[in-house]
């Protein structure tokens, strides 16, 4: 008796059946894993910019880097920077090397070389080489950012300086004080200046002002008034005149948009009489023991914008213990603590509590008024102080 074949159809689809599942299984297990790879570098990445992005003061940032490394990618990492003077500083250097070789990572801002990233990786496998990789371009441009700011900042302070007087003069009988501190990061020159100098014997000479504006285009009028002034004095020293030929020097050399305000003193040292001039610039305050501060009644036409200001003149007796305060609009525009412009008001409010202070104090305490206001300073603010004793 025969006996039928055995089929194995059934068996073999179930075979295929189950490779097939797991194919499908290796293959989404894979998938995962890709996804989960790229999901913890994303992770990585953005945690490494917003450590970058806290500051620029690269020994702030670059530590939180190197811990960033450490946790996620290596046993070991030393940061080396390169500075614009070409000295390598170590950054960071934290975890533990071990038997692994280190590898390095060249940090490049085009073909400039900013650094070296030496990582002694936790594993050998290609996702933590490319994540290291990304990370050190991005401290690249980092350190890079860092570098031209610092220069930025340098150029602008260097400059900055070149606009003011490295010292002011000593008066014999007074106290003369001056105080200045632009507004914003640092990496912008002001508009604000002052100078004080010799009108020969007992005479002098005391100019503040403010230019529109900030950066070069400001710090070229600057200059240009700051300058000017001590070319016209040299034959005129009446202040309405200075600031007359000063109008006329801006409107021939300077720009139509870069107007500014300028207050021009006269001081008689031998008898105490200044006599001032205010284009468009706000008005001194006289301090006087025992007695509310005053406003000086001078006003006058912004420089620079017509061929024909409005220039007046006002005199003031400066006798002992009375002080004459110069200051820029960056002082009135202070915030207060109730968020509220200081004014003209409020700047003779505090110089009422100062009327015993040095010139030098008052001239600190008025800059710092702006320095410290809640939100931030808001604009340039430069004071010149005169106190007779």
């Amino acid at each position: 008796m025969m006996t039928a074949p055995r089929s194995t159809t059934s068996d073999d689809d179930s075979t295929a059946s189950r490779d097939w599942a797991d194919y499908e299984r290796r293959e989404q297990l894979d998938r995962y894993r890709e996804l989960h790879a790229a999901h913890r570098r994303l992770s990585v990445l953005v945690r490494a910019g917003e450590l970058l992005e806290r500051s620029l003061d690269l020994h702030e940032t670059v530590p939180l880097l190197g811990e960033l490394v450490i946790e996620e990618v290596a046993d070991a990492v030393a940061v080396d920077v390169i500075g614009t003077d070409r000295q390598s500083e170590r950054l960071v250097e934290l975890g533990q090397p071990g038997i692994r070789v280190p590898v390095a990572y060249p940090l490049l801002n085009g073909p400039r070389i900013v650094g070296t990233m030496n990582v002694v990786p936790r594993a050998d496998g290609d996702e933590d080489t490319e994540l290291l990789g990304q990370l050190s371009r991005r401290l690249a441009r980092a350190i890079a950012n860092s570098q031209l700011y610092a220069e930025r900042d340098h150029v602008a302070r260097t400059l900055q300086n070149s606009l003011l007087p490295p010292t002011l003069p000593h008066i014999q009988g007074y106290e003369l004080a001056a105080a200045f501190r632009p507004a914003g990061a640092g990496n912008e020159v002001g508009g604000d200046f002052y100078d004080a100098f010799s009108l020969g014997g007992a005479e002098w000479a005391l100019v503040l002002g403010d230019v529109c504006g900030k950066g070069a285009d400001a710090a070229a009028v600057t200059a240009l008034a700051r300058y000017s002034v001590r070319t016209i004095t040299a034959h005129e020293q009446r202040p309405s005149h200075v600031l007359d030929e000063l109008n006329d020097s801006l409107l021939r050399h300077g720009q139509r948009d870069r107007f500014c305000t300028v207050l021009f003193a006269h001081v008689d040292a031998a008898d105490g009489r200044v006599t001032m001039s205010a284009g468009g610039h706000p008005p001194p305050v006289l301090v006087s023991p025992g007695r509310a501060p005053e406003a000086v009644d001078v006003a006058g036409t912004l420089l620079g914008v017509t061929s024909e200001p409005q220039l007046g003149e006002a005199v003031v007796q400066l006798l002992p213990g009375q002080t004459l305060v110069l200051y820029t609009d960056g002082v009135l525009e202070a915030l207060t603590r109730g968020g509220e412009l200081l004014g003209l008001d409020g700047l003779q409010a505090t110089l009422a509590t100062l009327a015993d202070a040095s010139a030098q104090e008052i001239a600190d305490t008025l800059v710092g008024l702006a320095e410290r206001a809640p939100g931030g300073q808001r604009d340039d603010a430069a004071v010149l102080v005169l106190r007779a004793r």
